[in-house]
């Protein structure tokens, strides 16, 4: 932040960077980018997709400066269905 950065992208759970942990700690300061794991959008089913969407908006998106995106990109092999899914949730959940 020093360096003059307002944001962070590839937010990743997976290697231990907690999305809860960064809102709590910067999230006054930095807008947080990420969180959705690509092995999520390719195995997990459109509900289990849908309520770790739930759950990241509920740990990040409160007083905004967070944006649900995947973390790093939309990988090969990730059914249409899957990401829909996470949209539709973002639809549904991601006005706070």
């Amino acid at each position: 932040m020093d360096a003059g950065i307002d944001g962070l992208h590839g937010i990743q759970p997976s290697a231990g960077v907690s999305l809860k942990a960064l809102k709590e700690r910067y999230g006054s300061r930095l807008v947080l980018f990420g969180a959705m794991e690509g092995s999520h959008l390719i195995n997990d089913q459109p509900a289990a997709i849908k309520d770790l969407v739930r759950e990241q908006i509920g740990e990040a998106g409160q007083n905004g400066r967070y944006v649900l995106t995947s973390s790093n990109s939309i990988q090969y092999g990730t059914p249409p269905q899957h990401y829909l899914a996470m949209l539709e949730a973002l639809a549904q959940y991601g006005n706070y």
